[in-house]
């Protein structure tokens, strides 16, 4: 089980650029998770059937962005700030969120990305993924934009559990952030994880 402050990604992703999020270790950016956002991102990477992306809402606490929620909007170039008719349905999931009080903070692509056995992982954005930022950033007018990738295995690992590597980016240069999972109990009293 992870608790506050638990990184939740691998990459070694950390920043020295400033401007967005909070500072994580070392200094570079950081955007904390609640653990029940974490927890249904990794639900939906497990039982995917298809590369999925969605989106994530959240509040800046103290100022560093907390995500505190996932919702999925469908398989991939599903997210548009366009005008298309997916852009009414990511309206939609905006307008649903901001009535508990949690505003747009990014994206999230659920997508398989690497073999086990060749170890091979490829954390850094595709052309769509960076598109989608590019997209969230003028969505968000100049608000802080996060994106978040989970990688999930292609393969089973020896003990059947689900594999997954992750990173995020931050501002409108997708700087690599730090991503640290906040317990339940530090986002339930206010305190920091």
């Amino acid at each position: 089980a992870m608790s506050g402050g638990t990184r939740a990604s691998s990459s070694g992703a950390r920043a020295s650029s400033g401007g967005s999020g909070g500072r994580g270790r070392g200094g570079g950016v950081a955007v904390e998770i609640t653990s029940k956002a974490w927890a249904a991102i990794l639900a939906v990477a497990a039982c995917a059937p298809e590369d999925i992306e969605g989106l994530i809402f959240g509040r800046l606490h103290a100022g560093i962005p907390v995500i505190e929620s996932f919702l999925v909007a469908g398989p991939v170039w599903t997210v548009r700030f366009d005008g298309q008719k997916s852009d009414c349905q990511v309206r939609a999931l905006v307008a649903k969120k901001e009535k508990t009080g949690e505003e747009l903070l990014g994206w999230c692509s659920v997508r398989g990305g690497f073999n086990m056995s060749d170890g091979a992982r490829h954390l850094a954005l595709t052309v769509r993924e960076r598109w989608l930022h590019d997209a969230t950033v003028v969505h968000l007018s100049g608000r802080i934009a996060i994106g978040c990738l989970v990688l999930r295995s292609s393969e089973v690992s020896d003990f059947g559990a689900l594999v997954i590597d992750s990173s995020c980016v931050c501002g409108p240069d997708a700087f690599p952030a730090e991503l640290c999972v906040r317990s339940l109990e530090s986002t339930a009293t206010g305190m920091a994880p």
